[in-house]
């Protein structure tokens, strides 16, 4: 969805990863949620739990939401030594507070021949950001403070032999948690009908604007899905459907405390976003800081490349 996208999807980024790890006695896993962080009565990190089963390790490092760590991954029996941090995060000027929602669209025909661009669009109601995302904020039948659209099918050089004469669409605007905050605790594909005609709502004024940018798509549109911020939490495991983690706010850049691999428990670093800056190059980053913060000699075992 970015500047820059990997050839043969997001999913090579996985494929790249995971024989390295493998290749270093490691395992990956997939559906396979930590339910919680095991420490001792020294205060240590030593492992989690993933689906009742205890996985022991001498160091536990996190890359998800720094709120979703402290809050609820810590158990309550020592969430005393994250208060100070967790009272931070949770402050209006760092909380994630602001989601997004999202809509995926299927296209019958391939990027030439629907002439789909390879950049992204980006569009506004007005130049006033602040104001359009008070009264979007206030009431959700207001103008969408902005709309991002974006062709991965057109940006992959591989997309059309992988999949032949199809194309898709992704399509990101804000979402507010307290607007679908009473029905966070539904079931997935089953949140009622009050909530699935508020998706639907929106889903319709998102294609509606798609289509004024690209009328000649209507006839082409053969898959339609949307999801909401409450839709993060679940697919995601994000908090409050912040998929950019904390805030981008200037007080949160100056938490330096928070913005640190380490955390008040030994042997638990964090990592990802909220460690450093959103997006796929923050992540990226923010491994090599935790990595340094573990053993600064690790940095240096690698072989350069030539």
């Amino acid at each position: 969805g970015g500047g820059y996208f990997p050839i043969g999807g997001p999913s090579m980024i996985a494929r790249a990863i995971v024989p390295i790890i493998e290749k270093s006695k490691g395992k990956a896993f997939v559906r396979a949620p930590v339910s919680s962080i095991l420490i001792n009565e020294e205060n240590k990190a030593i492992g989690v739990v993933v689906k009742g089963h205890q996985i022991f390790s001498r160091i536990v490092v996190s890359a998800i939401s720094s709120t979703i760590t402290y809050k609820y991954l810590t158990p309550q029996t020592h969430q005393h030594l994250v208060q100070s941090h967790l009272k931070i995060i949770e402050s209006p000027e760092l909380a994630s507070e602001i989601g997004y929602m999202s809509m995926f669209i299927g296209l019958q025909g391939d990027s030439d021949e629907l002439n789909l661009p390879k950049r992204n669009l980006w569009i506004f109601p007005s130049w006033n950001h602040d104001e359009n995302m008070k009264k979007f904020c206030d009431d959700y039948n207001a103008d969408f403070p902005v709309i991002f659209i974006s062709f991965a099918s057109a940006k992959d050089p591989t997309y059309h032999t992988r999949n032949p004469k199809k194309s898709v669409a992704s399509i990101i605007t804000v979402g507010t948690y307290e607007h679908v905050e009473d029905y966070k605790d539904k079931r997935v594909k089953h949140r009622g009908d009050a909530y699935s005609q508020l998706k639907d709502q929106w889903k319709e004024r998102m294609l509606e604007i798609f289509l004024k940018e690209f009328p000649n798509l209507k006839d082409k549109i053969v898959y339609v899905d949307n999801g909401t911020t409450v839709t993060n939490d679940f697919y995601l495991g994000t908090y409050h459907g912040a998929t950019c983690g904390l805030a981008h706010t200037p007080e949160r850049f100056r938490q330096v405390e928070i913005l640190s691999p380490t955390s008040p428990i030994k042997n638990l670093y964090l990592s990802g976003q909220d460690m450093l800056i959103c997006g796929v190059s923050g992540g990226l980053m923010s491994g090599f800081m935790t990595l340094y913060a573990i053993s600064s000699s690790l940095i240096f075992k690698y072989p350069k490349r030539n």
